[in-house]
């Protein structure tokens, strides 16, 4: 009796865990609302593996909006998104070389559909995507975390 016992503890802290880890996390729960864009895909995976990083990404759709986001204009003819968001990579690794990155603001040089180049504030926010997963999500200065938000 006392091994069924055990048994049936053991499974039922194990369906507990399984349960609890398939909760939607909010940073999923915010992928899932539109609230963010998943960058933890190629080609941008690509780009943060080049520059040695790889762990979960994201970018609010502002954010994507105005640095990766490729629009028909003759200036934006001759860019790609991967182009641009390596741009945001090479930026954030050049402002926080020696020291380890949980919040930042820093600028990034973005060619604008009208074909100038200009100086753009952009904020990153390290934060849980998952159980014992760090990842980070990029935005606007002004905006919210959506991760963090209920």
């Amino acid at each position: 009796m006392d091994s069924v016992f055990r048994f049936f503890s053991t499974s039922l802290r194990e369906i507990k865990r399984f349960f609890a880890l398939a909760k939607p996390s909010p940073y999923r729960r915010a992928l899932r609302e539109g609230k963010l864009i998943n960058l933890y895909k190629n080609p941008f995976r690509r780009v943060l593996r080049f520059r040695g990083l790889d762990f979960p990404v994201a970018m609010t759709p502002a954010a994507y909006q105005q640095f990766v986001a490729v629009v028909d204009t003759p200036a934006h003819r001759q860019l790609n998104e991967a182009d641009r968001w390596h741009k945001v990579i090479a930026a954030l690794i050049d402002y926080h070389q020696n020291s380890e990155v949980t919040s930042a603001e820093f600028e990034v040089k973005v060619v604008d559909p009208d074909g100038v180049l200009r100086n753009k504030m952009i904020k990153v926010v390290v934060t849980d995507h998952a159980p014992g997963v760090d990842g980070m999500v990029f935005m606007l200065p002004e905006e919210d975390n959506p991760v963090s938000q209920r």
